[in-house]
């Protein structure tokens, strides 16, 4: 497994590839996972690190320099750590500029190995963006395109992603797709009680998840706490205060807290005790699945996501939410106080994601079904 970060950086892919990997090991995979030596923001280590993570043996490459901004670590590619492990399958994960790319490249053309590209998202067309930043996406489309022709299979996180996403389409005969997946951890806690009128926020502090709005939205109603789970670059962090000292000056009886990163244990802690989560994406081209969105239905809170493609097919398929429109303060404000001040439509929309969740995103299902492409890989 070759991917940028490990937690405590926080995010979907951080999450999935450990716990994927500890399944596979069960099932008598032999993992190892090479990563860039990064533990948060702007905490960077210029030295290769080798040890485990939670039972899954791991390679951190040294790394100068982590552009925090756009999450790519500038790493020194492990290429005798590899070459000693001497895997069947290179499974990259990306998007990425450095590791994955050069890993792959090394060990198709040099070990000549099978190689399996993981997309989560892509950053082609992302909203806004300085005209350097655009310009640099030209180039690294070139990457990306090598990257998919290299690869004997391509694995998507969901088939919206999969029809929206610009590149896939000349290669959909290499296409599958393996969801994101609800990790053990999360789970109703009775010893955690609801707390009234309290609003859940869990994830990046990214300009494109649209926190701005959700904050907005809070000020439209009274007697509100809003949960502000995650962390972020600092001027994202500092632009997301700004906005909760201007809310809290509109109206004095909403409490806005920011927590800072959670680990799995304390996120599970904040779904428990939370009567809703509110996944705002402002971008659609930010949001390919909605991870958060299984985990608190596992803890039978209801959800309310924008309407983005994937959320909006899980809160569907489930009927687990209300879906608000994007990057639109007042529909999101509606929709939270039409969950707020109905009860019973809460308990029956956690109750709903529940069942729909538990049922089909586990992790040993689809390891089970990675393993079979893995095995049809090797023959």
């Amino acid at each position: 497994m070759v991917t940028p970060y490990l937690p405590p950086r926080l995010g979907g892919r951080e999450y999935w590839v450990p716990q994927m990997s500890k399944e596979l090991l069960a099932l008598g995979c032999d993992v190892k996972i090479y990563c860039a030596n990064v533990s948060d923001f702007y905490a960077n280590k210029a030295r290769l690190e080798e040890g485990e993570y939670e039972g899954v043996p791991f390679v951190k490459a040294s790394t100068p320099i982590d552009i925090n901004k756009y999450s790519t670590p500038l790493t020194i590619p492990p290429f005798k750590h590899l070459k000693a492990f001497d895997p069947d399958i290179i499974h990259i994960h990306e998007p990425n500029l450095i590791l994955t790319t050069v890993l792959a490249l090394y060990g198709k053309w040099v070990l000549k190995k099978k190689v399996v590209m993981h997309n989560y998202s892509d950053p082609f067309d992302w909203i806004g963006g300085s005209v350097a930043f655009k310009l640099f996406m030209k180039f690294y489309s070139r990457i990306h395109l090598l990257k998919l022709r290299v690869s004997d299979s391509v694995i998507v996180i969901s088939e919206e992603y999969r029809d929206y996403a610009r590149y896939f389409k000349r290669f959909k005969e290499k296409i599958s797709i393996i969801p994101m997946c609800l990790a053990d951890v999360f789970e109703q806690d009775s010893t955690i009680d609801k707390e009234p009128r309290t609003v859940l926020y869990a994830g990046r502090l990214d300009v494109r998840k649209g926190i701005e709005y959700l904050i907005r939205a809070c000020a439209k109603l009274e007697n509100l706490t809003l949960l502000i789970a995650g962390s972020g670059e600092k001027e994202v962090t500092e632009f997301l205060h700004k906005e909760a000292d201007e809310a809290r000056n509109l109206n004095s009886s909403v409490s806005i807290e920011f927590l800072g990163k959670q680990n799995q244990l304390e996120l599970n802690a904040l779904y428990n005790r939370s009567m809703v989560l509110v996944l705002p994406t402002a971008d659609p081209t930010a949001e390919t699945f909605g991870a958060v969105l299984l985990e608190a239905w596992a803890t039978k809170t209801p959800v309310i996501s924008a309407n983005n493609q994937a959320p909006m097919k899980l809160i569907h398929e489930s009927g687990g939410g209300l879906i608000a429109e994007r990057a639109n303060a007042q529909d999101l404000a509606e929709k939270i106080s039409e969950i707020l001040d109905n009860p019973d439509l809460a308990a029956s929309l956690g109750e709903k994601g529940f069942s729909f969740a538990t049922k089909n995103y586990s992790f040993k299902e689809n390891a089970v079904k990675l393993k079979s492409l893995y095995d049809i890989l090797i023959g």
